[in-house]
């Protein structure tokens, strides 16, 4: 019995820990930028606040309530990739910007995933520095 409840209790544990690692990119794109500059990534950011969402197309590129858009490139020796965040108003036009793309592939090492109102897709390393 013991061993049954130390079994599930590193299960429950392991599985808290997925979720943690999961739901690690900053709902605040402004956030998303000052961790990328913290790891060396060169940050381009696009945001319909700021009057370039029109000039940029955001809604056009990216679907109904896009606000904003953040890249980063790693541009060091050792690789760190590149990651690209697109940030929307709710979590159903983020849902629904999601449902058009997840099934594109990716390529090996790379990870695409939606996050609340965050749709990302980047290297493993890029996704690991956003957080």
């Amino acid at each position: 019995m013991k061993k049954a409840l130390s079994i599930i209790a590193v299960l429950a544990l392991v599985a808290v820990l997925g979720v943690a690692l999961v739901a690690c990119v900053p709902s605040d794109p402004d956030k998303a930028v000052a961790n990328l500059k913290e790891a060396g990534y060169i940050t381009t950011v696009a945001k319909a606040s700021d009057g370039i969402g029109v000039q940029y197309g955001l809604e056009a590129a990216y679907g109904k309530g896009c606000i904003a858009t953040v890249g980063g490139t790693y541009v060091s020796t050792g690789g760190g990739g590149m990651i690209n965040l697109v940030y929307f108003d709710s979590v159903e036009n983020a849902k629904a910007y999601w449902d058009t793309i997840k099934d594109n592939e990716v390529d090996e090492g790379w990870k695409a995933a939606r996050s609340g109102k965050v749709v990302y897709a980047g290297t493993e390393a890029a996704v690991k520095a956003v957080g």
